[in-house]
């Protein structure tokens, strides 16, 4: 995986579904098609009809890509070898293995023994609880394209209002809307435990017992684990080894969604590109006027003029008057 950020290009991929462009990334960078694994709920992911990777890094782009769909990566560990996974739902996540009791000991002045978790906060945060998205189509101007996500309750006065224009489909806004609520309610209930379980990983799923709150005691989707030890050496002063980590989590029923942090890449100015079509053909333009080019940094030449998807073109001048 390291591999992907050594990697820098630009290009368009062209009708492809998401996972296939991940595949793609993952496979140039070496990764073996027996080390990855898609575990996916949602059935459609519709081909796309342009994506640009531009002056960024494959793992920026792979990252970039995952969470705008929705999709999250963690590993599956084995003696034998590792493998990443990529998801979107809560059913892909497995209980720990070897075990996926959580057991919550409080610090009593005694040697606590065993596999365990000392402390166990939840902590719950305001966050938005309304999406509106809205679009636009040059082919039905006056069609109102908006779709609307809500959580229910108080939170929904507090809302995100959007207007991506990268779809004319009402059902892919629909999800976009969908996936940016489900985005930020993943951060508003999380837990924090400190344990000393070795073998917690992310994208597992572990039971807490043991809380005097007993609405706490649950199943709970490991986010992250932050971990933290010291190794005795020979004639040290202390002789004692430590290990111990730190948990996160969210409830194990709520969709996980990583945080949108990785930023897109801008193009700044107008850009200059060649006219292309079909070999024979001046002009090359479908029903609307549009063209197809081929920009001057994309060094895949494609078959029939298909160097990128149409595009539209601006005139100084429109119209009569």
């Amino acid at each position: 995986m390291w591999r992907l950020k050594l990697r820098q290009g630009c290009r368009i991929f062209q009708q492809q579904r998401t996972p296939e462009i991940l595949a793609s990334l993952l496979e140039e960078a070496g990764v073996p098609r027996d080390r990855y694994r898609f575990k996916l709920s949602r059935k459609a992911y519709p081909p796309r009809e342009h994506r640009v990777q531009y002056r960024e890094s494959d793992w920026a782009f792979l990252c970039r890509l995952m969470e705008e769909e929705g999709l999250f990566y963690y590993f599956e560990h084995t003696a034998e070898e590792h493998t990443l996974i990529v998801a979107d739902a809560p059913y892909a996540h497995e209980p720990l293995p070897e075990g996926d009791t959580l057991l919550l000991r409080p610090p009593t002045g005694a040697l606590a023994t065993g596999e365990h978790a000392s402390s166990f906060t939840f902590a719950q945060e305001m966050q938005a609880g309304r999406v509106t998205l809205r679009n636009y189509s040059f082919k039905t101007p006056a069609v109102l394209l908006e779709s609307e996500a809500r959580a229910g309750g108080a939170s929904e006065d507090l809302e995100v209002y959007d207007f991506p224009g990268e779809s004319e489909d009402p059902r892919a806004t629909d999800e976009m809307a969908k996936l940016l609520l489900e985005e930020r309610q993943a951060s508003a209930r999380v837990g924090t435990a400190e344990s000393n379980v070795m073998r917690a990983c992310p994208g597992y799923v572990v039971a807490l017992q043991g809380h005097p709150h007993d609405d706490l005691n649950r199943r709970y989707l490991l986010t992250a684990v932050d971990h933290q030890g010291a190794q005795a050496l020979f004639e040290a002063v202390s002789p004692e080894s430590r290990y111990t980590n730190r948990l996160r989590c969210i409830g194990a029923e709520i969709p996980f969604r990583a945080p949108r942090q990785t930023p897109r890449p801008a193009i700044h100015g107008v850009q200059t590109a060649v006219v292309v079509g079909p070999e024979g053909e001046e002009i090359h333009t479908d029903k609307h006027g549009r063209v197809r080019v081929r920009f001057h940094w994309d060094r895949v030449k494609w078959r029939d003029g298909h160097d990128s998807c149409w595009i539209r073109v601006s005139q100084s001048w429109a119209g009569q008057g």
